[in-house]
């Protein structure tokens, strides 16, 4: 079904936009070469006529601006972090946290802020906090005995 005004067309008509322009149609229907595979086209200048759920509109940018290729790639390719790319002499270490999964979960789920949704309940030994080891022996030390 065409609204409007539309003004068919069987070949490529070059004054279809002033007819458009000039309040004559709004909008064109044609149909297109079946070698090109195109079939039936419709060009509505109005994109107020159109039900979104339908039909997917392109805009054509008159003037645009041609990219040019860049040989300089976005990104570079950088390794994957990982202990073996660690930087020693900067002091860092790989370091264990002793918690279960549904902490974990809870820590990830809150934003991966401290204290929040019961997180802590495993770093009592010394006080509230989350502790850190360079061994995962030490972590299982301060874990209660269930989780040991």
């Amino acid at each position: 079904a065409c609204l409007g005004k539309f003004y068919y067309v069987t070949d490529r008509d070059s004054g279809a936009k002033q007819k458009v322009e000039s309040g004559e149609f709004d909008s064109t229907v044609g149909d297109r070469a079946k070698a090109a595979k195109t079939y039936r086209e419709v060009v509505v200048y109005d994109p107020d006529q159109i039900y979104p759920g339908y039909v997917i509109l392109y805009d054509r940018l008159d003037g645009g601006k041609t990219v040019t290729a860049n040989d300089a790639p976005f990104h570079l390719e950088l390794p994957a972090a990982g202990i073996e790319n660690m930087d020693f002499a900067l002091n860092e270490l790989l370091l264990w946290h002793g918690t279960d999964e549904e902490s974990a979960t809870a820590i990830a789920e809150s934003g991966f802020l401290s204290g929040s949704a019961g997180t802590e309940k495993h770093g009592r030994r010394f006080g509230e906090g989350a502790y850190f080891a360079e061994d995962l022996a030490k972590n299982i030390g301060c874990a209660p005995e269930s989780l040991a």
